[in-house]
């Protein structure tokens, strides 16, 4: 998984071209939301999309934005941190993932720690919680 977050990291500080070219349908879709349809309407859309860990997510546009075009989260922050679960999270530890937003850290988790593991999700607000509800429902070991 390190391989894939240090490429997410070379897609995020690249070029628009190189995200383009990473996931062209993605990122026309998405940019012509981000600069037409949100602009006008500035109402979220729900799109679906595929992580790098092999799991499919929902999504709010355009604040999901990332996840949707690089399949993980692309601030440099947000890469650190996601490196720092992998190496530290094991097979049938607990994680408490606060302000799981749409669950992509909970997601992540559930795949590092197995059926054994552990993950509570927890989200304060009632318009994302119900997306990320759906996003770890299919997971035995979230809740």
């Amino acid at each position: 998984m390190v391989e894939k977050l240090n490429q997410i990291s070379q897609l995020a500080k690249g070029s628009k071209i190189s995200r383009l070219l990473h996931n062209p349908y993605h990122y026309v879709k998405g940019m012509f939301f981000d600069k037409v349809i949100y602009n006008l309407s500035k109402k979220g859309k729900i799109v679906n999309c595929q992580t790098i860990f092999g799991y499919p997510m929902q999504l709010l546009l355009p604040a999901g934005m990332d996840i949707y075009l690089l399949g993980g989260k692309g601030h440099d922050s947000e890469i650190r941190l996601a490196k720092l679960i992998n190496n530290v999270v094991n097979k049938g530890d607990v994680f408490i993932d606060i302000g799981a937003h749409f669950g992509y850290f909970s997601l992540m988790s559930s795949k590092i720690l197995g059926e054994k593991g552990k993950v509570i999700s927890i989200e304060a607000s009632k318009a994302i919680s119900s997306i990320l509800e759906k996003n770890v429902s299919a997971h035995q070991n979230i809740s």
